[in-house]
């Protein structure tokens, strides 16, 4: 185990000495959700800073779910999919499973999306699963109408994962010009 910078107690090897890089230059705590790296960053940095956190500590489930996301945005689908994977081997994190079932619609493999998605909703029925992760494979795989049907679940739970993404994912950009996308955010209250 190793103590990460915000005090937990983390999985991975840590590393000292000449290649080891400089924590301060990458500081995990400073994160925030929705304005991180993987949701309308500069993706060239976003990779390269998440590369380092991961080089420093491999086992954060999180870096790969954000590397994940920043693949996909910079059109490196098979990097975003080995990516996501890796991250699973480490925490069977739903939002992994959303990033690999969006990447995999976006790369074309619909059956394999789809897999993902009848994963997510077997899991739904013993344990939570936020909506939201369900609608982020349906806009991939461009099915509008179900990807609002559980954006709207996700308003009627509170999910929180909804007021900090609906407008920050690029994943979602798709959905910005349908009235019911203007007309989720105006429910929850988010800046038009």
């Amino acid at each position: 185990m190793v103590l990460a910078p915000d005090g937990a107690k983390r999985r991975g090897r840590r590393r000292s000495g000449a290649g080891s890089a400089d924590r301060s230059s990458f500081d995990r705590t400073q994160r925030k959700p929705g304005i991180g790296p993987g949701l309308h960053t500069p993706w060239d940095k976003a990779i390269e800073q998440l590369r380092t956190a991961i080089d420093l500590d491999d086992g954060y489930w999180f870096d790969y779910c954000f590397l994940g996301r920043a693949y996909e945005q910079k059109g490196k689908l098979p990097e975003a999919i080995a990516t996501f994977q890796r991250g699973l081997t480490l925490e069977g994190n739903t939002e992994l499973w959303s990033g690999l079932g969006h990447a995999y619609a976006a790369s074309g493999n619909k059956a394999e999306a789809q897999k993902v998605l009848d994963h997510l909703k077997e899991l739904s029925t013993h344990s939570y699963v936020a909506p939201y992760n369900v609608a982020v494979i349906y806009v991939g795989l461009g099915e509008k109408d179900e990807a609002f049907v559980w954006l709207n679940r996700a308003y009627d739970d509170r999910s929180y994962i909804l007021a900090l993404y609906l407008t920050t994912d690029a994943r979602l950009d798709t959905l910005h010009s349908d009235p019911r996308f203007a007309d989720l955010v105006r429910k929850i209250g988010l800046p038009q």
